[in-house]
């Protein structure tokens, strides 16, 4: 993957596939470090996945994302931080 400039925004930027046909893409913060740990197609499915279930949570208004996510760390066994 290769560091490109976004259309989203000056300053913005993003990681895209550099193989011919590839359009994998991954966020970048604004020193360009990646945005999480980019994801292989069978990873990035199992994510959309997990989120198809867990989002609805908290975007049809049943705890702010914040108390979701906090409640998921909490039901994992997960430390804070």
């Amino acid at each position: 993957m290769a560091l490109r400039p976004s259309k989203f925004g000056a300053g913005r930027q993003y990681y895209a596939c550099t193989r011919q046909g590839c359009r994998g893409a991954h966020g970048a913060h604004q020193d360009g470090t990646p945005l999480g740990i980019p994801a292989n197609q069978a990873t990035k499915n199992m994510r959309m996945s997990a989120h198809a279930v867990f989002d609805p949570l908290w975007r049809n208004g049943h705890m702010s994302r914040g108390e979701a996510y906090l409640w998921m760390q909490n039901a994992l066994g997960m430390p804070s931080g």
